[in-house]
């Protein structure tokens, strides 16, 4: 190995696989707080497997603007077909914002650049609206966005699909002083529930789907004691749901009770108790250990599950062990699955010296710097993902490593939560059998938009003016009590042109629909 680092050795593997090479500047892999275990099963609607829904469920799990970071962690509610959509628009009831910039042409004619941009606004859109606005298998009435995922059979553990990769790991990764969303190959077990409560991603969960918290004592074998329990908020944390918030609510995909596969509906039925309330006065805080976890996964819906697996992944969220062995070997079967978009027009984003987007500064969406540091609403989208399945890890087990893999449902990004207890009859290996998706390659767009709102620019430079030109002005004022609105020179050396209130208005811009 080059390298100790086992997490850069699988970063830079699959970079190349998806890349051809290691160092393409505008990819990074994100790794999944905890491997999501997946499998046909997730994918059943009335009772038969349904490959459309499959494709669906990868598809809202796609459709989210992840942070440019080690760990794949969404943006809140920011998904990418909202963004676009609310650029390029659909050509019926959703117009766009896209509008003809003139400010880097040369000379007067610009009827050529003019036809040529309402040919990509048009096909845009008519592309954004054929295919991203696909009815729910789920939910009819509402839409997801849908992409296309190859190979389509990635959830088959018995398809050709599968090879096979192996990954040493030479030295104990460092306990400590790691970046928090830094992935560390420590043994994850118990996250507080009382935690997860104050992440934004779970306290989301629970006020949209109520059923989640109405789960009460899930493990009641004798072997693990611990009973897991999910607190409702109280009324003055987490007041009633508005209609406007249901509306919200489907209109982004999230699955509201009902809306589960037959076997969630099956299983949940059964688990399901009259809510309970944590006293923590008189206990310690809830956890989820490996057998709490088994009864979450087979309980809660594929939607669900996924919101959830990536909390109680989360270094923040989750007590962890540090691994003491000084050598393991893991060996596990993978796909990379690609995910094509064909609602998102790549020749009109390429041809971004043509446009700019109403009420947008240049860089708004992307700066595109493949960095934390770039905040834009469309900075990155995911294009691939890993998907591994039977995963066996090989070393010389110290006995509290031993004890860490007996409760512990993660391993790095590895999910082990069905995992065997590492003894002579495993030939002291620990066996995770089943499909995972442990991580995303996404791609960081370039800068978008290019060109600043003109409009904007020219409001600022009348504001400014109407400020000195002010009759009740006392003539004692001097440039420093400018507005700071007018502070635009930053901006205005970015769009690559001349920023004139003039020029902007050189060429009529399109109707909505091209």
């Amino acid at each position: 190995m080059e390298s100790d680092d086992l997490a850069q050795n699988i970063r830079q593997f699959f970079l190349k696989e998806y890349n051809g090479s290691s160092d393409n500047p505008n990819t990074f892999l994100a790794f999944e707080p905890l491997g999501l275990m997946v499998s046909p099963d997730d994918f059943k609607h009335d009772g038969v497997f349904n490959p459309t829904l499959a494709q669906q469920q990868i598809s809202i799990m796609a459709d989210v603007v992840p942070e440019i970071d080690d760990t794949f962690e969404k943006d809140a509610m920011n998904k990418i077909s909202d963004q676009y959509g609310s650029l390029t628009g659909d050509g019926n009831h959703l117009s766009g914002s896209l509008m003809f910039c003139s400010d880097n042409l040369n000379g007067e004619n610009t009827d050529a650049y003019v036809a040529l941009f309402g040919n990509l606004k048009s096909t845009a859109q008519q592309k954004f609206s054929q295919s991203a606005e696909q009815a729910s298998v789920l939910d009819p009435s509402s839409t997801v966005a849908q992409c296309n995922v190859y190979p389509s059979t990635w959830y088959d553990a018995s398809s050709p699909i599968w090879q096979t990769k192996s990954f040493q790991q030479t030295q104990t990764q460092p306990a400590t002083h790691q970046p928090p969303n830094r992935l560390n190959f420590v043994w994850k077990l118990n996250p507080s529930v009382m935690v997860m409560n104050n992440d934004v991603h779970i306290r989301h969960l629970l006020v949209n789907h109520p059923t989640l918290f109405q789960m009460r004592t899930l493990h009641t074998s004798t072997e693990v004691p611990t009973g897991v329990f999910l607190q409702q908020p109280s009324a003055a944390e987490h007041p009633a749901v508005s209609p406007s918030l249901r509306s919200t609510a489907m209109k982004t995909n999230i699955p509201r009770p009902g809306m589960f596969s037959e076997k969630a509906e099956t299983s949940a039925a059964s688990d399901v108790q009259p809510a309970a309330v944590v006293n923590t006065t008189n206990q310690n805080p809830p956890l989820i250990d490996k057998a709490n976890y088994r009864i979450l996964r087979s309980s809660l819906p594929f939607s669900q599950m996924v919101n959830l697996n990536r909390v109680v992944g989360l270094n923040t969220n989750v007590v962890t062990n540090p691994v003491n062995t000084s050598q393991f070997t893991i060996n596990f079967s993978y796909s990379l699955v690609t995910i094509e978009r064909d609602w998102m027009y790549q020749p009109l984003l390429d041809k971004a010296e043509l446009w700019y987007a109403l009420t947008m500064k240049a860089g708004e969406y992307s700066s595109g710097e493949n960095s934390s540091a770039n905040k834009g609403l469309l900075r990155c989208i995911p294009k691939a993902m890993i998907v591994v399945k039977d995963v066996t890890i090989s070393a010389s087990w110290s006995d509290a490593d031993k004890q860490s893999a007996a409760s512990a449902y993660g391993f790095g990004c590895f999910n082990i939560s069905n995992s065997q207890p590492i003894s002579s009859s495993t030939n002291n290996q620990l066996v995770a059998p089943g499909i995972q998706i442990i991580a995303w390659v996404c791609e960081v767009l370039p800068k978008l938009p290019l060109n600043d709102d003109p409009g904007m620019k020219d409001m600022s430079t009348n504001a400014g003016n109407q400020n000195s030109t002010n009759p009740t002005d006392t003539g004692n004022s001097d440039s420093t009590t400018s507005p700071p609105i007018n502070n635009d020179s930053e901006s205005n050396n970015n769009t690559g042109g001349d920023n004139s209130a003039a020029s902007t208005g050189g060429a009529p811009s399109p109707s909505p629909g091209g």
